[in-house]
């Protein structure tokens, strides 16, 4: 080889080796949270793990029996195992069993077998009941079931047939044939309706079917019965003698059909029952269980006539006209795997009136007056209902069960007919007692019902304020359930100063407010009052005779006033629409509804062609870092300022690094010290200071920036790394690791319970899996509103109503932190639509904001201590969720003083997410590493506070957990002391194989200059000269 050639390849080769050890180191360095995530899982403690799973099983089977809802029997049910010893199960659902939905809140068995959950014939068949095990084969071999429609990856604009439904033609021969011969096999059948639903899609407005060669029913939307489910329906009522539905849908499902066919006798909602869920649903067929479950969403007979029908779901979905102008060349928000244009909008018409508040308000102003449907009764006979009872077949809070209950309201501090003033709280007890044969649970449901005034502050004619479930009791006998109502309970918030009174915020306005004792959202129950009136309705009307200004969160005493509205918008453009963005959204009106025939009309479609224009404004906020993803301007000022968008003066102190010390906050093994459960105490003892002067500027940004799964951990103060994984229903759902939590049902079902002693035993449940698993936290629970039966996380989340949501998850979060563990409570906020979720601008009121949509995690905070949330996808407005000052600063940090840490959801390389933009918002941590992340160690004084920050928050998050659970063992519930908690982390073998790669490439980088630099500058390489003058 000549010289040049030489050269040429020693010189070529050592750039290899230098550029191949300087590539493995920043790639090492970048993604080495997801690295070690996936070659250094958390070590799993497999004794621990076994028990947790062993006693959170029986505990999921506990959740599914209250949580099924029966909303009609006509006497069939109970079933007798001595009348009843085989079922008929009919339906293709039998074999495509719902345990959870597709996504983040996935259910799956350890072996990733399907076949090792338990389904409705696994349960029926381990309760002794004989299944007819011919037309499941037959089911199994007309088409493959498929457990998990994949949405992440597959949706309607690729393959629309993910979402197929699989019922075979009744008419099929060979299906005809076994439906004959099922009737020989049993004079009982159930039949079944599934329905899935998953993350980034949402429940089409049609139906597709699984098999191309079938035409897609334009007619029928994906939650109602199909053509080929209702002439299976019309073939057993005509052709059993007991017939009973099952619907198992991670969505609420229309019902209509049940008032059109008489010969159903019984129907249960049981939702998706996690892994072994379905072994309870037995236990109610037969009587062993009363049903207790209530309903946490109306169901309306058909759910197209919903207010903000046209608002929801892939049709609720606009595109910004103007988006060319928004973006850079080649950038985009995203859309997943869709092809969907970019810049999405969704307007939140309806205001405050989701769920029952609109049908409720609607039935009160008369809208309903003239509606009418036809049905038939139990006995066949044609019956013609009329209003409300035309619309809403079963309420909000609705369910059956086999025994009655009798209410007594056996003290009131503050009588019926008393004024009210701010100081008031009432104090009531209502004794529930057991008229029934059987033994049961009951929920008491307390509502409020305020005055209206014409063209005044939005008020909902129902607004759940309460609700108390009992225990188990026996016929005859009795238990007593307590209610605190405070003038919180009461108020309404006003963003528009409608009642010009020069204030925007909570208000009591003077007229009368009602309690009810109710059944659910429409029926007040009829009721004792001890010493007074009895069997009238459960009515206590209270006057208020001035308004009563509540400016002061109830807890915090911070003052709360308008953040997103008009000159107030603390991000530059309102929320509604308005100032900023100059849309002219047609929010609806109490005052408007007498006037409305039905949903609002869309103006626009699902496509960018007939979309508004973006404001010019709004325009401005599309990214953090401008059209070119490298602009500063933003960052630079917000660094530079010298006053906060609140109008704070901002304090520019010099902010230390890496200062010498031996402060640490944990031992080895992640057990606090004692420095460490005073911090995790207190966000605010003074030892904080001398703690994070001792974090180097290398481990806040390694900590902060990438922290999933694994964040990373600061040795310099003892800070072990945090392991957090998804999913909501699932400790590891969402891993492709085998050993896994429970699969509890999912969280709609919780929500049916109505019982917060479960929610929190649930929470110690999920921690218990996390200790045995190695994890310090999860992503969860999840917490926004079902604000259409169409959302496609609707599993995931808990109900229509805020209040049920808010305090259910309250108590699961606070069962979590009670083990030492972190609940990052998502998706903060407003994200309930999946349809194009990247970057979707959201417009709503601020009252809907705060009433509806932060109420939920309001509770969690204040009331469950929640010290960990995750941001959303979506836009607030103009912002985006995880960059808005004015709701992670101004209401979460502000208002409701939360002190801990904020994550983004991951990012996946969307340019309108962005690390900077959050960490200066009040955010803390980044999931992914795709956010833009130029905060530096020669950035300003302000910039640096807010990385600092963001480590005080999550150091603290994790030692208020492990003090949560020093807290908890002094007063065990139910006398079980948790007695461990702390970190297992596996061997890091990674980082050493890179350093020993490292001195491999760096020797033959070497090696390579040795051999080829003399040749290149013409000399003889000095030892070969020495093997010369030897020969």
């Amino acid at each position: 080889m000549n010289k040049l050639a030489k050269k040429i390849t020693f010189s070529l080769l050592s750039l290899l080796a230098v550029g191949t050890m300087i590539g493995a180191d920043v790639a090492y360095t970048t993604f080495e949270a997801d690295i070690l995530g996936q070659l250094c899982p958390p070590i799993v403690d497999e004794s621990a793990a076994s028990v947790a799973k062993s006693e959170g099983m029986d505990l999921a089977k506990k959740i599914e029996e209250e949580g099924i809802v029966m909303v009609k029997n006509n006497g069939t049910l109970p079933l007798s195992t001595k009348n009843t010893s085989a079922i008929n199960l009919l339906g293709y659902g039998n074999v495509q069993w719902i345990y959870g939905g597709s996504g983040s809140g996935r259910v799956l068995a350890e072996s990733d077998n399907w076949a090792d959950n338990i389904d409705l014939a696994d349960a029926l068949d381990e309760y002794g009941i004989d299944v007819n095990e011919d037309l499941l084969d037959f089911y199994k071999s007309y088409a493959t079931p498929n457990f998990d429609i994949d949405t992440l990856n597959f949706n309607v604009d690729n393959n629309p047939y993910r979402f197929g439904l699989k019922d075979p033609d009744i008419n099929n021969s060979q299906y005809a044939t076994l439906l004959e011969q099922s009737l020989d096999f049993s004079d009982t059948a159930i039949v079944t309706i599934s329905r899935q639903g998953g993350e980034s899609e949402d429940m089409p407005a049609v139906q597709y079917k699984s098999k191309p060669s079938q035409k897609t029913d334009s007619e029928r939307h994906s939650l109602e019965i199909s053509q080929e489910e209702e002439d299976l329906l019309y073939f057993a009522q005509d052709n059993f003698e007991n017939v009973i539905v099952v619907i198992n849908s991670t969505n609420a499902f229309q019902l209509d059909f049940l008032a059109e066919m008489p010969g159903i006798d019984a129907c249960l909602i049981v939702g998706p029952t996690g892994e072994q869920g379905a072994q309870a649903i037995p236990k109610v067929l037969f009587g062993e269980v009363s049903p207790s479950g209530k309903l946490a969403d109306t169901l309306a007979y058909d759910f197209t006539k919903n207010l903000n029908f046209n608002y929801t779901g892939f049709d609720g979905v606009s595109f910004y006209s103007n988006k060319d102008t928004a973006y850079g060349v080649g950038q985009t928000t995203n859309a997943g795997v869709t092809t969907r244009p970019s810049l999405p909008y969704i307007d939140y018409v309806e205001d405050i009136y989701v769920g029952y508040r609109y049908y409720e308000t609607a039935d009160v102003e008369g809208m309903f007056k003239d509606e009418t449907r036809d049905i038939l009764d139990e006995n066949g006979a044609e019956k013609t209902l009329r209003g409300y009872d035309a619309v809403v077949q079963y309420p909000f809070g609705y369910g059956l069960s086999y025994t009655t209950f009798d209410w007594e309201v056996i003290s009131i501090d503050v009588p019926s007919g008393s004024a009210l003033t701010a100081d008031s709280k009432i104090n009531i007890s209502v004794k529930v007692t057991n008229t029934g044969d059987v033994a049961g649970k009951d929920v008491v449901e307390l509502y409020q019902t305020p005055e209206y005034k014409a063209n005044g502050i939005e008020k909902s004619a129902a607004n759940l304020i309460g609700f108390e479930k009992t225990e188990l009791i026996k016929p005859g006998e009795n238990e007593t359930v307590k209610f605190e109502v405070s003038m919180r309970d009461f108020a309404s918030y006003d963003a528009y100063d409608k009642n010009n009174n020069g204030k925007t915020t909570y208000e009591v306005e003077r007229g009368n407010y009602q309690l009810k004792f109710a059944t659910d959202a429409h029926r007040v129950k009829t009721i004792d009052f001890l010493g007074g009136e009895k069997n009238v309705a459960g009515v206590l009307t209270y006057h208020v005779d001035n308004d009563i200004i509540l400016d002061k969160d109830p807890v915090t005493n911070k003052t709360i006033d308008n953040l997103f509205t008009g000159s107030k918008a603390i991000d530059g453009v309102s929320i509604d629409g308005g100032e900023g963005e100059n849309a002219d959204i047609p929010y609806v009106s109490r005052g408007d509804f007498k006037n409305l025939t039905g949903p609002i009309e869309q103006s626009s479609t699902h496509d960018a062609a007939t979309g508004r224009a973006m404001g010019a404004k709004t325009k401005e906020y599309v990214t953090f870092a401008g059209r070119d993803g490298r602009d500063q301007s933003k960052a630079n000022a917000w660094d530079n300022a010298t006053t906060d968008l609140f109008g704070n003066e901002i304090a520019n102190e010099e902010v230390l690094f890496g200062q010498s010390g031996d402060l640490k906050v944990a031992d080895n093994s992640g057990v606090p010290t004692e420095l460490g459960y005073q911090l995790g105490a207190d966000y605010n003892d003074p030892q904080w200071n001398d703690v994070l002067n001792q974090v180097s500027y290398a481990e806040a940004m390694g900590m902060v920036n990438n922290a999933h799964p694994n964040c990373k951990g600061i040795a310099s103060i003892g800070m072990p790394n945090l392991i957090n994984y998804d999913g909501p229903a699932q400790i590891g759902s969402f891993t492709d690791k085998k050993l896994r939590g429970v699969g509890f049902p999912a969280d709609c079902v919780l929500a049916q319970t109505w019982n917060k002693t479960l929610a929190y035993e649930e929470g110690l449940s999920l921690g218990a899996d996390m200790e045995a698993h190695g994890l310090t936290g999860f992503y969860g629970t999840a917490i926004n509103i079902h604000r259409s039966p169409f959302g496609g996380r609707n599993y995931e989340y808990y109900s229509e109503d805020p209040i049920l949501t808010g305090k259910l998850a309250a108590m699961l979060t606070k069962g979590v932190k009670d083990t030492g563990k972190m609940s990052f409570v998502k998706h903060f906020a407003v994200a309930e639509t999946e349809t194009s979720r990247d970057s979707l601008y959201t417009w709503l009121t601020e009252q809907a904001l705060r009433e509806i949509y932060l109420e939920p995690f309001r509770i969690v905070v204040e009331e469950g201590g929640a010290n960990a949330l995750m941001t959303s996808y979506n836009r607030v407005g103009a912002l985006w969720a995880g960059g808005s000052t004015a709701l992670l600063q101004g209401v979460l940090r502000g208002e409701w003083g939360f002190n801990g840490s904020i994550i983004t959801d991951y990012s996946d390389n969307n340019q309108f997410m962005n690390m900077d933009e959050t960490l200066r918002c009040g955010g803390d941590l980044g999931m992914s590493v795709s956010l833009k992340f130029n905060i530096s160690a020669s950035s300003s004084n302000r910039a640096k506070m807010a990385l600092r920050e963001a480590v005080h928050h999550t150091v603290y998050s994790y030692l208020n957990s492990k003090y949560a659970l020093q807290e908890y063992n002094k007063h065990p519930y139910n006398g079980k002391e948790i007695t461990s908690a702390n970190t297992k982390e596996a061997f890091n073998w990674v980082t050493p194989v890179v350093v020993d790669f490292n001195i491999v490439l760096g020797v033959t980088a070497l090696g390579l200059i040795y051999f080829g630099v003399f040749d290149a500058i013409g000399l003889d390489r000095p030892l070969a000269k020495k093997e010369k003058e030897e020969a």
